[in-house]
């Protein structure tokens, strides 16, 4: 029994040892990041323990799960749009494309597939506001 309290105690202090290599006081940054990442954890959990407490358990289904299972979509979806062209180029048409996407998909991407014009300085950034823009820009139809 006193064995793991020796190795609690000692995982506590190779915590510290690590937190103050990873977060060093002389860093003020990176000590943001981790109250920010902290405030993050916790903000999450309450969310998650005050809407089941209420009985409304999609809250954290549609807000803190969402990587989860939504995270493949625009890692193929947002892979897709800038793999294999070039980077650092002023020109968005050459670091850029946009793709076409069934509805369904379309939705659930929030019509982010229009990325030329995403990345188009005076353009809308969805797709179907690109059509009512106004003829003066300059946009790839």
């Amino acid at each position: 029994m006193n064995e793991s309290k020796g190795d609690s105690a000692e995982s506590r202090l190779i915590w510290k040892e690590w937190a103050h290599i990873l977060f060093p006081e002389s860093e003020p940054d990176k000590r943001r990041a981790l109250f920010s990442t902290n405030a993050f954890v916790i903000g999450h959990a309450l969310l998650t323990v005050v809407s089941l407490a209420l009985g409304l358990w999609l809250l954290p289904v549609l807000i803190t799960l969402a990587p989860f299972y939504g995270g493949w979509l625009l890692y193929l979806c947002n892979n897709t749009q800038h793999v294999g062209l070039r980077d650092n180029v002023p020109d968005f048409r050459l670091y850029a494309r946009t793709i076409l996407l069934n509805p369904f998909v379309r939705f659930l991407y929030w019509h982010a597939n229009f990325h030329i014009e995403h990345h188009a300085p005076p353009c809308p950034a969805i797709g179907w506001a690109h059509s009512t823009a106004p003829s003066s820009t300059i946009c790839l139809r």
